[in-house]
């Protein structure tokens, strides 16, 4: 990398723009090496056969609605090829992740249908699929694969989701030597030198070629002590603006994912504020995920309740909803344990009481409510801020458009 001559300015910038545009690099690789450390080997798909409960502490904000299969897929030494079963009516997505945490295909209902019954997924320089041929490339080597398949009852349709989890499998090469970095998100300059690994693993695209540039500067600063509190304040800078909420989508008490949510382009602050609260999170095409604001800081719920939420009986989605609730801990957004065992109240829930019109009123509260609400209670923790996230899967052009809004959380 080229040298130039450094000042504090340049230090605290470059540090600032290389945590930036890094942050998810560092992430996808953390949850790689969680996922190689755990046991699983890359290139051989894991079915997690059942929904996760308040144990799951690994990824943040977990989906409740679906079952999991997904493997991390390295290309070094070839393509692999993922066999998909017929799902019928059922919600099921296959998404394809760089390591740059964009979506490079997400495939599902009718999509998923014309994929037909393989998928070849090839690395970067990849010669071009034949004519009819169904394949995603990867522009990075090394991809995260997420299979979601919706449970529509925790009990009685668990085993029929779970035959079409088993019906997925995946061809792929034996893995060569084992990948460099771990991704560690550590809170000091120490981080820069696992980012180096990352961008040798995974070089940046054309266009982003500022990147070289902001680590030759911290590549320079390391090497003087004198700099240490430059790239300490850069860091710090980034980390801030990183961990910042969004005030840009916040509309009648809810945050909104901007348009580039999963695919982000050169939006490269919004693409770390993802890497860190919702990683892997689907284009807002296939899913948008709402969050509601509160009245804490920053924008979480406090107090013991009760609050409402009012929703009509219909929500213009093709696929379906949740409301799920999380605790807030300083390792990130968690399911709440509950003497109801309950994470989310959904469009298929069993038991919930409706208004005379068919519109639903949710009560979120620390204790139960009263008897005649207890059927429509979501449970918050004992103590502490929490968080409550609504998904839309499959979203309709209004709720895309911004026509339709989610009625606000309401304080009673």
């Amino acid at each position: 990398m080229p040298t130039d001559k450094l000042c504090e300015h340049t230090v605290r910038q470059a540090a600032c723009d290389a945590y930036v545009y890094g942050a998810p690099l560092l992430e996808m690789a953390r949850m790689r090496h969680l996922y190689a450390s755990g046991g699983r080997s890359l290139n051989q798909l894991h079915h997690r056969p059942g929904l996760v409960d308040h144990r799951a502490r690994v990824v943040t904000t977990p989906n409740v609605d679906t079952l999991y299969s997904s493997t991390w897929i390295d290309t070094r030494n070839g393509p692999a090829v993922l066999h998909l079963p017929p799902a019928g009516e059922r919600y099921v997505s296959v998404a394809i992740l760089d390591m740059y945490s964009n979506n490079v295909a997400v495939l599902s209902g009718a999509r998923l249908a014309q994929a037909g019954t393989r998928l070849r997924i090839e690395g970067p320089g990849a010669s071009p699929p034949a004519r009819g041929e169904d394949v995603v490339q990867l522009p990075t080597s090394c991809g995260w694969m997420i299979v979601r398949i919706l449970v529509a009852d925790a009990h009685d349709d668990l085993p029929a989701a779970q035959a079409v989890q088993q019906g997925f499998a995946l061809e792929a090469p034996a893995v060569p030597a084992p990948l460099p970095a771990r991704g560690a998100l550590n809170p000091d300059i120490s981080l820069f030198a696992e980012l180096v690994g990352l961008l040798e693993e995974n070089p940046p695209p054309q266009p982003d070629g500022f990147i070289q540039t902001a680590m030759s500067r911290v590549l320079q600063a390391l090497q003087d002590s004198a700099w240490t509190t430059a790239l300490q304040q850069g860091l710090a800078q980034a980390r801030s603006l990183v961990e910042a909420p969004d005030p840009g989508a916040f509309v009648q008490g809810w945050d909104y994912p901007l348009a580039c949510l999963g695919d982000f382009g050169e939006d490269y602050l919004y693409r770390a504020r993802i890497a860190r609260s919702a990683l892997a999170a689907l284009p807002v095409a296939e899913a948008m995920y709402m969050r509601a604001r509160g009245d804490g800081a920053p924008g979480f719920f406090e107090g013991p309740g009760p609050f409402r939420l009012h929703l009509p009986a219909h929500l213009p989605v093709d696929g379906f909803w949740s409301l799920t609730l999380y605790e807030a801990t300083p390792q990130g957004l968690f399911l709440v344990d509950n003497p109801l065992g309950r994470y989310l109240v959904n469009d298929r829930m069993p038991g919930l009481v409706r208004e005379a019109d068919g519109s639903l009123v949710i009560w979120i509260a620390r204790s139960a409510p009263d008897a005649h609400l207890a059927a429509n209670w979501l449970p918050a923790p004992p103590h502490g801020a929490f968080a409550l996230y609504m998904r839309c899967y499959l979203p309709q052009p209004s709720l895309l458009d911004g026509q339709w809004r989610l009625p606000p959380v309401e304080a009673v």
